[in-house]
């Protein structure tokens, strides 16, 4: 599975996720519910990835994270009906995007990369920071110019 339990709580709020998943009406998040729903998610990432990635990938590119999370929540929501008209329409917006994104990675017009270990706060080396060019010698001066 690329996402977790602890994912999408840190996305929505308890109250909205036992709207959601409380059937018994229980009043508590009901967490096999939401674990199922990662599984679903994750197996239609897995449908897209398979077309050009040897499953499962190792280590979990954090872009799959993101991409099961909005699949997840679409997923959640859409056990409830989703009002388009309402803030539950950036849940579909989210959930378009990642299936767009995920035909890019099958068609192979995107890739997508391992983590690198690296926190995002390094400084790049040269090889990867720096750039050359080569200009021609300069025809034109101010002087020249003078006076057009």
């Amino acid at each position: 599975m690329y996402a977790v339990a602890s994912d999408v709580e840190s996305k929505l709020s308890p109250d909205i996720l036992i709207r959601l998943t409380d059937d018994e009406g229980t009043g508590e998040i009901n967490w096999e519910i939401v674990t199922k729903m990662i599984q679903e998610a994750s197996a239609e990432v897995d449908a897209f990835l398979a077309m050009r990635y040897t499953l499962p990938l190792s280590p979990t590119p954090p872009i799959l994270s993101k991409l099961t999370l909005d699949i997840t929540l679409y997923n959640l929501f859409s056990r409830r009906g989703i009002d388009e008209s309402s803030a539950d329409s950036v849940i579909v917006t989210r959930y378009n995007n990642a299936i767009r994104m995920l035909e890019k990675i099958a068609a192979g017009t995107m890739e997508i990369t391992p983590p690198t270990g690296d926190a995002g706060g390094g400084i790049p080396s040269p090889s990867q920071s720096s750039m050359s060019y080569q200009t021609s010698p300069r025809i034109f001066s101010r002087e020249q110019m003078k006076g057009y």
